[in-house]
């Protein structure tokens, strides 16, 4: 489906948007008589005891609410502390092209950045994020045996695309 929206909840709940009734940036497959009951991926791993943690943009913001917690996903780390799923992106994220809009000229099908040392990509900073994530999940593991699922959506697979200016003009 060619929006973002209604493509991540198919992806999350395992159903196509006839389904889950989501066509556009309004609806999402929680809604009740809709979705409430279903279990999604991450989901199922936590109902099975697995550790379970995300970031970025696995839904749409916003869609389901709070990204599906606490249903989705686990909401205290392997040491017991907090574990949002949501971080907020680390103050080193670049923020260069949040202003991009979506227009199909040709200018507004990318946004170029000029790479400074110590700043990242949106996406790139999430990942470092989910990384320390991963390890934390690791290590659980390696004392408690205890399984995890630990998923990372990015913001930028579709239009407005983001990448550094030397990629473009090499």
């Amino acid at each position: 489906f060619s929006y973002c929206a209604p493509s991540r909840n198919s992806f999350m709940s395992g159903r196509r948007p006839d389904a889950t009734k989501s066509y556009n940036f309004l609806n999402h497959f929680r809604e009740n008589g809709i979705g409430d009951e279903w279990v999604a991926l991450p989901e199922l791993f936590r109902l099975s005891d697995y550790l379970v943690t995300g970031a970025n943009k696995l839904y749409h913001e916003g869609l389901p609410p709070h990204f599906d917690l606490p249903k989705s996903w686990s909401t205290t780390g392997p040491k017991g502390d907090e574990w949002p799923y949501l971080d907020p992106l680390p103050a080193n994220a670049s923020r260069a092209c949040d202003h991009a809009n979506l227009s199909f000229v040709d200018d507004g099908r990318f946004c170029l950045t000029m790479p400074e040392r110590g700043r990242f990509l949106t996406d790139e900073a999430a990942a470092t994020l989910i990384v320390s994530r991963l390890g934390e999940a690791i290590g659980n593991w390696q004392r408690t045996r205890q399984p995890f699922f630990v998923g990372l959506g990015t913001h930028k697979p579709h239009l407005v695309w983001e990448y550094p200016r030397p990629f473009f003009d090499a």
